[in-house]
């Protein structure tokens, strides 16, 4: 083996350098391609993937389940925002291997875009299980390959389509997703989050439809507490080292609450209140509410979230932690969403209904830190969101609005306050007097209302009155136990009267016995047994609330239901205009068909003394067509649009004449190509309801175009020709045109950059000299003949100035006294040009000026003497360096020539050969 060849300092020869810078060029390029994408935030489909642990996600799982909990516990561990969510998350401080925590990121950097006609917040991920120190999650993923099963009542339809800025693992969809489409190799976990196997790249979209849950808020007061049994297990479930404070707190706090929704109110409210938000926290610990709810006052969304789902479990409340994206910023419709706008809320179980979003964190202190950021980082943007968090509650920067009761809320070691309604008999002053020490008290645990089980309590003189009968209008409804206690149900009449019989006689009360305010209305008091027998005739309440859930068009199915002061109205008829069609159930609700055309519809329900009624008003459909050209012209396209009620309608065929051309897209658009026709008639249908519009005049618009397009082009011809230019100048000068608009082009780029300022300057002090011109002639200081003339001879100023850059038309007079060595020779290859205008040769720039000249006598028949005298100075000047001032004049002289003898050609062509008659 032949050695190594060295050069004389023994170093290793050339090539073999060569080699070695080879490849560690080849090392660089593999490294960049690994690391690049994850410093951009797209390491999707990269090299990097393998080596950044769990940024893709393995399509191998358990037969038939698609992927197990550990594949999906390798979805973004490497954390770029809330696109990549990974199976466990820590409160508080950094999460994720790439060092900054999402959810405190005030970072401008655009993640994805939504095209959507409603604002939502864009959810990623849930986690069922807390471990102290965060959220972990569990369970599976399945195939996504058809419509998401789900339970609950079913709100809105809303479709829409996102296109990604980073790469994702976890898609952004709005909650409640039914369907997305435009993507393979999806999943979708059992907390109905949609995960792909292979993470999607920058530029890729894809289109989602969703049923959002129910808003109503008397829906949601109406829940009861029978959960599903896996429900109830999975989403109360907390670790045994939870501190126990955390319990008896919360038990305080929500005494009052009556029902779920109210539990989540007040916890909700508490939050909001009582903590400051602030991004500048980096607090963690083993068990991280307890810590946030009584050692910190301020903190982020995972601050509050956490905290909130750990005290709804403490009351048996189904609850779980999720993330996604904020509505973002909104412009029509289409949504600009941020990595700032990372965010982590709340999800509630309520019974029938399904989960609902529900938002602790304060909205209005968020906005504005992202407001602040933005303008910081981009001062051109303009950011003004507006967002819809817990159901009845909106929020901007400026402050919020909510369509809820508030609830009175203590700090952390304090005793709630009871309301009047909730105080206790002795407490309460009806404001009476003369109460003696035989007076009876009655108090309800809550409003009156037909068909609810109430709890009466009795006591006399403060002291509980046990044995006592209670008597419902008449009927006896049970005995007071040791606590002076009875729970009987209100039945179905407008008044209740309760009698108390205590054995010592027929019955207490008498004339005189009242109700107490309304704002007490569940406190009564009967007068002493001295004044006789006893009734007092309570209120009941019968005004029912009718909310209507699902989509609000003609045909579709609504789930309705009644319900009074928060209690479902059972057995109840519901007509919908006069026609009874449902019976509600022991829930309240009815299914019921809406009828099949547009305009107003009132829902009724009535079960006597119970009643009420909603109106409701079914949009039409309407079909729009826009050319995309200026004119409907066949042959090209125009865009259909669809909406009800003027909401853009997705997902509507759309005909013309009769066959199927499109689809509206999610912003109810459609393009449509326009026959060769007359007319044609565009159609859409949507909701068993049809609509058209006839784009008419198709062929006489394009009359119109091909007459425009004629004048355009006769008009210039027919000028060319009175100003003696052949048709072939003027095709030889059309073939030019576009090299020259390419010279134009440059040289106004080249101006600009080159003189902007000046000619800016010059621009501002003309409008200034025009507007003083204007303001005299407003003035009387010049008259409009006056002025007219001063135009005038700007104008010849001008063409006098233009006539003479190009070579053409200047009297000895009108030459200047003196002219540049350049300027001479810039007029005499202008003079040239001219003249090869009139010559007929093709590729001119390959011949020499005597070629051309020949061309020139021997073809195009101009006058020997001028050509020879132009084609001389021309070499001369160009290629003897012979001084262009000196034939100059010989130059124009020639030019004349040359074009008195194509004029001559031309009148005669024209007109007959001279002097004939």
């Amino acid at each position: 083996m032949a050695p190594e060849a060295t050069d004389s300092d023994g170093a290793p020869a050339r090539d073999t350098v060569r080699i070695l810078l080879v490849a560690c060029c080849l090392l660089a390029l593999v490294l960049a391609g690994m690391l690049v994408p994850s410093l951009t935030g797209g390491a999707g489909g990269s090299p990097a993937e393998r080596l950044v642990p769990g940024t893709a996600l393995s399509s191998e799982g358990p037969p038939g389940s698609g992927l197990g909990p550990e594949e999906l516990g390798n979805i973004g561990r490497s954390g770029f925002g809330a696109l990549n969510p990974s199976r466990n998350t820590d409160v508080g401080g950094a999460t994720g291997v790439d060092g900054p925590n999402p959810y405190q990121s005030q970072n401008n950097t655009v993640h994805f875009t939504v095209t959507s006609p409603r604002p939502a917040y864009w959810r990623t991920a849930a986690y069922d299980r807390y471990t102290g120190t965060g959220w972990r999650q569990s369970g599976g993923a399945v195939p996504l390959d058809g419509p998401i099963e789900g339970d609950g009542i079913q709100g809105p339809r809303v479709e829409y389509e996102v296109t990604l800025n980073r790469s994702a693992t976890a898609l952004p969809t709005v909650w409640r997703p039914s369907t997305v489409r435009d993507r393979s190799g999806l999943f979708v976990t059992d907390q109905r989050a949609v995960r792909t196997d292979q993470a999607l790249g920058t530029g890729e979209s894809y289109v989602g439809v969703s049923h959002r849950p129910p808003q109503d808020t008397a829906l949601l007061r109406a829940a009861g507490t029978d959960y599903p049994v896996d429900v109830e297990r999975r989403y109360t479930d907390l670790p045994t080292d939870v501190p126990a404070r955390v319990g008896q707190f919360t038990d305080e706090l929500t005494r009052n609450a009556s029902t779920p929704y109210e539990t989540a109110v007040t916890i909700e409210e508490w939050l909001e209140t009582d903590k400051a938000y602030s991004l500048n926290v980096s607090r963690t610990s083993d068990s991280m509410a307890d810590t946030f709810i009584f050692d910190m006052d301020r903190g982020y969304c995972e601050y509050f979230a956490t905290s909130m789902v750990v005290m709804l479990r403490s009351q048996g409340i189904p609850a779980r932690y999720t993330v996604g994206y904020s509505t973002g910023q909104q412009a029509g419709d289409t949504y600009t969403v941020r990595a700032m706008n990372a965010h982590a809320w709340v999800e509630v179980y309520f019974e029938d209904v399904g989960w609902v979003k529900f938002d602790p964190t304060p909205g209005s202190e968020r906005l504005r830190t992202e407001q602040q950021s933005l303008a910081e980082q981009s001062p051109n943007e303009e950011y003004t969101p507006r967002e819809e968090g817990s159901p009845g509650e909106s929020f901007t920067p400026e402050g919020e609005t909510a369509e809820r009761t508030p609830t009175a809320t203590p700090a952390p070691g304090e005793t709630p306050t009871d309301g009047p309604d909730e105080t206790d008999p002795e407490d309460q002053d009806d404001g009476t007097t003369g109460q003696t020490e035989s007076g009876y008290d009655i108090s309800l645990n809550r409003t009156a209302v037909p068909g609810t089980a109430v709890e009466v309590s009795v006591s006399r003189n403060g002291v509980p009155a046990a044995g006592a009968t209670v008597l419902f209008n008449g009927d006896p409804v049970g005995t007071t136990d040791e606590q002076g206690t009875v729970v009987a149900t209100v039945p179905y009449t407008r008044e209740l009267r309760v009698d108390v019989d205590d054995g010592s006689a027929a019955s207490f009360a008498a004339a005189g016995a009242r109700a107490l305010p309304a704002d007490t209305d569940r406190f009564y008091r009967l007068p002493p047994p001295s004044t006789g027998a006893a009734e007092v005739t309570i209120p009941v309440e019968t005004n029912a609330t009718v909310t209507v859930s699902g989509d609000v068009v003609p045909g579709a199915t609504v789930t309705v239901t009644a319900t009074v002061d928060d209690v479902p109205v059972e057995g109840a008829a519901v007509h919908v205009d006069d026609r009874q069609v449902a019976t509600t159930g022991d829930s309240g609700r009815a299914t019921v068909a809406l009828p099949d055309q547009p305009g107003p519809v009132t829902i009724a329900v009535e079960r006597e003394p119970i009643a009420g009624s909603r109106t409701l008003t079914l949009p039409s459909l309407n079909v729009s067509v826009a050319p995309d050209a200026p004119l409907a012209l066949p042959l090209t396209t125009a865009t259909v649009t669809v909406t009800a009620g003027g909401d853009p309608v997705s997902s509507a065929p759309v005909l013309r004449d009769g066959r199927r051309a499109a689809t509206t897209g999610v912003d109810g658009t459609a393009t449509v190509g326009l026959p060769l026709a007359s007319s044609t008639t565009l159609t859409a249908s949507a909701f068993g309801l049809t609509d058209e519009a006839t784009v008419s005049g198709l062929l006489a618009n394009l009359g119109l175009a091909l007459a425009g397009l004629v004048l355009a082009v006769a008009v210039p011809l027919g000028v060319a020709a009175r100003r003696g230019y052949a048709p072939r100048e003027v095709l030889a000068l059309l073939r030019r045109l576009p090299r020259l608009t390419v010279q134009a082009a440059q040289w106004l780029l080249v101006t600009l950059a080159t003189r902007g300022d000046e000619l800016l300057a010059r621009l501002a002090a003309r409008l200034r000299r025009t507007a003083a011109h204007l303001a005299a002639l407003l003035r009387g200081r010049v008259t409009p003949a006056e002025l007219w003339a001063a135009l005038l001879a700007w104008l010849t100023t001008k063409r006098r100035t233009l006539r003479r850059r190009v070579g053409r038309g200047e009297t000895p007079e009108e030459r200047p006294a003196e002219t540049t060595p350049a300027e001479a020779r810039r007029t005499v290859r202008s003079a040239w040009a001219q003249f090869l205008d009139y010559v007929s040769l093709r590729r001119q720039r390959t011949k020499t000026p005597g070629e051309i000249a020949r061309h020139a006598v021997d073809r195009d028949g101009l006058p020997a003497e001028p050509v020879a005298r132009l084609r001389d100075a021309f070499r001369e000047v160009e290629y003897g360096a012979r001084s262009a001032s000196e034939r100059l004049e010989r130059v124009e002289e020639a030019l004349s020539a040359i074009e008195r003898d194509r004029a001559d050609e031309s009148e005669e062509t024209t007109d007959g050969p001279r002097g004939a008659e």
